[in-house]
C-alpha cells in the first residue's frame, strides 16, 4: 500500500512539474511572437527547442500538433515515426480545453518504455473576434524513471525509518520494563521486612 501511495503521490507532482514546463515554453512562445518576420510555426519550434535545452538532462521532449492533426513540432523524421495512439484515444477531450495526464508502457515513438505524458490545448488569439481559440495539442512527455528512482528511494527511506524507530521503541520498552521490575522487586523486599517486624526499611522513590 505503501509503495503504491507514494508512487501515485510522484507521478501526480511529475504531471504537475511537466505541465510547468509546458508553460514555460508556452510563455516563452509569446516573447518570441514580437519578434518581427518569424512565423507562427518558427515561433512555437524555437520556443519549445529551447525549453528542451534547458531541460535536457532530464529527457522531456515537446511534440505540438496542430488542429488538423499535423505535426508542427518536433520537424519529422523519417527514421523516427511518432505513436499516435494515446493521441488519438483523448484528442476529443484535448480540443474540448481539458488536459489530460496519462503514464503509458510506451515512449512517444512506441518504443517499450515506461513515459509519463501531459496532454494540454494551446490556444491563440483570433485576430477577427480577439478571442482565444484551439490551435493544437501539446504533448509533454519524459520517461518513468525518474518517477520509480523516487519511488524507490523515498520507500527504502521510509523503511530504514520504520525499522529504527521500532528497534528505538524496543528497546525503551526493555528499559522501562527493567525498570519496573526493579521497582517492585524493591517493594516486595520491603514487605517482607516490614511483615518480619522491621519498621526502620527505607523505600527509594
Amino acid at each position: 500500500f505503501l509503495p503504491q501511495l507514494t508512487k501515485r503521490t510522484m507521478q501526480e507532482n511529475n504531471y504537475e512539474q511537466l505541465y510547468g514546463y509546458a508553460e514555460s515554453a508556452l510563455e516563452t512562445r509569446d516573447f518570441f511572437i514580437n519578434v518581427a518576420g518569424v512565423s507562427d510555426r518558427d515561433v512555437l519550434s524555437y520556443s519549445f527547442q529551447l525549453t528542451e535545452r534547458v531541460l535536457q538532462k532530464q529527457d522531456v521532449q515537446f511534440v505540438f500538433i496542430n488542429k488538423d492533426r499535423e505535426v508542427q513540432y518536433p520537424p519529422v523524421d523519417s527514421t523516427k515515426k511518432l505513436d499516435f495512439s494515446l493521441i488519438d484515444k483523448n484528442w476529443d477531450q484535448i480540443m474540448k480545453g481539458n488536459r489530460v495526464y496519462a503514464t503509458e508502457n510506451i515512449d512517444i515513438y512506441g518504443a517499450r518504455n515506461t513515459s509519463s505524458y501531459v496532454m494540454l490545448p494551446v490556444y491563440a488569439s483570433n485576430q477577427s473576434s480577439d478571442k482565444k481559440v484551439i490551435i493544437g495539442s501539446l504533448v509533454i512527455t519524459q520517461p518513468a524513471k525518474n518517477v520509480d528512482r523516487s519511488v524507490q528511494s523515498v520507500t527504502q527511506n521510509l523503511i530504514k525509518g520504520f525499522i529504527f524507530s521500532g528497534v528505538i521503541a524496543l528497546l525503551l520498552s526493555y528499559l522501562f520494563a527493567t525498570f519496573q521490575v526493579k521497582r517492585i522487586n524493591r517493594m516486595r523486599k520491603a514487605t517482607k521486612e516490614i511483615t518480619s517486624g522491621n519498621f526502620d526499611i527505607q523505600l527509594p522513590v
